[in-house]
């Protein structure tokens, strides 16, 4: 994973089993920030595209989860790598 400016916009990072990635780079931001650019990026994002957020505030890790809950995404994975919290989490499929 390539490295960003904390508090750099999301971006398409590739595509990981057909779906969209995109990149969220919100280390050094704080509660509510994290949570506005994932939603932000995965409303641009087709039904089942995927994003990957990078988060230092351990805040996002409740909002992420209540964002999942609301919007019928899916938390994908959570991991902790060098104090950066990295969430991969799949928008909704379309119903139909």
């Amino acid at each position: 994973m390539r490295a960003l400016r904390a508090g750099r916009k999301a971006r398409e990072d590739g595509v990981v089993n057909g779906a969209e990635l995109v990149e969220v780079d919100a280390r050094g931001l704080y509660c509510p920030i994290p949570i506005l650019r994932l939603a932000s990026a995965l409303e641009r994002c087709p039904p089942g595209g995927r994003a990957l957020l990078l988060a230092t505030d351990r805040d996002a890790i409740p909002d992420v989860d209540s964002y999942c809950l609301e919007t019928g995404a899916t938390l994908i994975s959570l991991r902790e790598e060098n104090e950066v919290l990295i969430f991969e989490v799949a928008k909704a499929e379309a119903l139909g």
